[in-house]
């Protein structure tokens, strides 16, 4: 297991102390398995072992409730049109890109309300990496204090999370 996926799932088992914090057991492999091929996708590393060996997530962003939401875009497969070195702003400024309202190659991981979202690019050439849909549009989810900004993977976006939360 990444060894990040080791910290962060000793900080999902302290939240789930909380009944109000609580994450959801882990995805079966045959259940996440079935859902790749039904989606047209296999999902990307970190995010995959995080779904099957540590949570299927919070009761904001839940595996279950994100495959819902995917079925009904029915567009998962489709790559994601946005590259962070189309946009390094998007990361050094939080700076909004805008685009279609749509999330083509997406994967909801977190619902921050009020229509936002984090979401996991699951095709395309950002595979792997997370964007927030705001909105206004697209913002790369990256570490804006980095000498050079790097967008953030799933392992770091839940690092981050966990910070902030």
């Amino acid at each position: 297991m990444d060894e990040r996926l080791v910290g962060l799932s000793q900080q999902v088992a302290g939240y789930n102390a909380d009944p109000f914090t609580t994450f959801d057991p882990p995805v079966p492999e045959a259940e996440l398995a079935a859902a790749e091929a039904e989606l047209g996708i296999t999902f990307p590393e970190p995010f995959r072992t995080f779904l099957r060996e540590v949570s299927a997530g919070h009761s904001h962003g839940t595996f279950r409730f994100a495959l819902n939401d995917a079925r009904a875009a029915g567009n998962t497969a489709t790559p994601f049109p946005l590259r962070h070195a189309d946009h390094p702003a998007a990361i050094a400024l939080g700076e909004v890109v805008d685009a279609a309202d749509d999330a083509p190659g997406t994967f909801l991981v977190w619902n921050h309300g009020c229509g936002e979202e984090s979401r996991l690019v699951v095709a395309g050439p950002e595979r792997g990496h997370v964007w927030r849909r705001v909105e206004t549009g697209w913002c790369a989810e990256g570490d804006p204090d980095a000498e050079a900004p790097v967008p953030l993977d799933y392992a770091g976006w839940l690092a981050w999370w966990f910070e902030v939360w």
